[in-house]
Order: structure tokens, then C-alpha cells, then sequence
């Protein structure tokens, strides 16, 4: 039988930084229950430079996962990290928690290219009920910080699962981001 050459891309890859998140989203898989590492640990820096030495030459989109990973403290290192061994396509997927347009700032300078923040609603009361996040500012620094990336002329994407609760609020959300 002949040998069939068969070629298929990669595109991406996805380093899930850490189990940990602080939002507890009514549609989270069951690995996380928003307190702890659920079944794997932290990604070492060391870990993180072997990953970044094997695909620094692979012209990959590196998308940094959690969990949430600025619960991360070391993630502007982890970022400098990639964008040391070359590396220049790095996004952040996010829960928009932790972020704010001086954060934000940071992470680019250290080489994050684009952000996708998972944004259940702008409407307060969905995303608490959603995230079980109470604090209002979160909702407020998100959108801060999505007018300032999209000032600086940066990529920001929000990520939406529409569910039964957050339904009547997704023309607000797409309003906003068109």
C-alpha cells in the first residue's frame, strides 16, 4: 500500500496557566468550581520555557487559558517569557475581572497582542447571576478597558455563551460591540 502524505495545520495553541477562577459561571465545565484547581496545577515558569523554546519557531497563535489567568501575579513575566523566544502572536482569554485599561497596558508592553474576555452581559444583575460576582465594578472595568483597547487601536473580542438568562440582554451586548 502507498503511503499517503497527509498535512494538517496547527494554528493555535492553548496554555491553560492555571485551574483557579474566581467567578463561579452557570455555565462552567465541571472542572472548575471556582475556587481551586480542579484536577491540574499551575503551569511552571520553567514548563512555560520549554513550551515557548519548542514553539517559538512554528509561527503559532499561543492563546493563554485558565481557569482565569490573572489570578495568575506572574502572568506580564509569563508574557515577556513567549515574547523573549519570539513569539509575537499571544492572546489572553479572560474573565475580565482582574483587567483594567493600566493592566491592559502592561500586558501589551510585555507582548499580548489580543484579548477575548468572556462577557455573559453588560446588564449587572445577568452577570452577577451569571458569574456570581458581585462586585458591580467588574462590569464597569470591563467596559472601561474594552473602549480603551479599542482606542489604542488593539484587539478585543468578547466571548459570549448565550443562555436562557442572559438572552434578553445579548442586543445590548452586540450593540455595544458594533
Amino acid at each position: 500500500m502507498d503511503e499517503i502524505e497527509v498535512s494538517m495545520p496547527l494554528y493555535e495553541a492553548r496554555l491553560s496557566l492555571t485551574g483557579r477562577c474566581n467567578h463561579q459561571c452557570i455555565y462552567c465545565g465541571p472542572f472548575s468550581d471556582g475556587k481551586a484547581n480542579k484536577g491540574y496545577k499551575d503551569l511552571s515558569l520553567d514548563q512555560i520555557r520549554d513550551i515557548a523554546s519548542l514553539l517559538k519557531d512554528k509561527g503559532l497563535h499561543i492563546q493563554l487559558t485558565g481557569g482565569e489567568p490573572t489570578l495568575r501575579k506572574d502572568l506580564t513575566e509569563i508574557v515577556e517569557i513567549l515574547s523573549n523566544n519570539g513569539i509575537t502572536d499571544i492572546g489572553l482569554t479572560t474573565n475580565g475581572s482582574m483587567i483594567s485599561p493600566e493592566y491592559t497596558q502592561r500586558l501589551l508592553g510585555a507582548g499580548i497582542s489580543d484579548f477575548h474576555i468572556h462577557m455573559p452581559s453588560l446588564n449587572y444583575d445577568i452577570f452577577r447571576k451569571t458569574t456570581k460576582d458581585k462586585r458591580r465594578k467588574v462590569v464597569d472595568g470591563i467596559i472601561q478597558t474594552a473602549l480603551y483597547l479599542k482606542r489604542e487601536g488593539e484587539e478585543v473580542e468578547f466571548n459570549t455563551p448565550i443562555t436562557q438568562l442572559n438572552l434578553p440582554t445579548v442586543p445590548q451586548l452586540i450593540d455595544f460591540c458594533y
